[in-house]
């Protein structure tokens, strides 16, 4: 019962009006992210980076096709042991507000395998944080994404890998292919296990939880 009244919440919460991004490309928005993620994630490919901006332009609707194979993907996923206790990692890495669109953060799945979430919440909230996006939205994706290569080139910054990815970053857009799984550096490096969540549905439902086992969260600035 309890998580059907959820449901219902989440549902209502989603249907609200969302702000919308600016229709143009911020350049000095996708620098400072662009030197945030580097920062952060100084192994990262420029697939790395391309994922990271992709969820936070669309969030994790590109793992939701079928439910009931999500649900078993992240039940496998949990008894991965590179999973470990949410205490040998910093809270920035718990929790992660996705820039620059601040829409979805990563939710680190060790607060799921602790039991400070869920399953079945975090379940929910990922699959309600999915959002149908029409084509003009890839169109408009596939431009500030070559605004960002261009930024990169301009501002000279080194990334692993870049002309390699590059090339195959153009040819899978060309086909309308634009998910990509993260490098295997990235992975060997940082051991990626989490979702994504909308950010409002997480601030409502998910952070009271987290908040009580004084995980720090720093909320995002406009």
């Amino acid at each position: 019962m309890k998580y059907f009244l959820f449901l219902i919440s989440l549902m209502i919460l989603s249907n609200e009006d969302q702000l919308l991004f600016s229709q143009g490309f911020d350049y000095n928005l996708y620098k400072s992210s662009i030197q945030y993620v580097l920062r952060k994630y100084p192994e990262s490919t420029l697939i790395d980076l391309y994922k990271y901006f992709y969820q936070s332009r669309f969030g994790p609707e590109h793992f939701i096709k079928d439910s009931l194979i999500a649900l078993k993907i992240l039940q496998d996923e949990l008894e991965n042991e590179e999973i470990s206790t949410y205490k040998s990692k910093p809270d920035s890495f718990l929790i992660e507000v996705l820039h620059p669109e601040k829409k979805y953060v990563r939710i680190d799945l060790s607060l799921v395998k602790d039991r400070i979430i869920p399953m079945q919440l975090l379940f929910t909230a990922f699959l309600q944080s999915s959002s149908k996006n029409d084509s003009t939205d890839y169109e408009k994706w596939k431009n500030d994404w070559r605004e960002i290569i261009s930024l990169i080139e301009k501002e000279n910054f080194k990334i692993k890998n870049f002309y390699e990815d590059k090339s195959k970053i153009e040819a899978a857009l060309k086909q309308n292919k634009l998910v990509f799984s993260h490098s295997s550096n990235y992975k060997n490096y940082y051991k990626p296990h989490y979702r994504i969540i909308e950010y409002r549905i997480f601030k409502t439902f998910l952070l009271p939880l987290i908040q009580q086992y004084r995980i720090k969260f720093i909320e995002p600035s406009d």
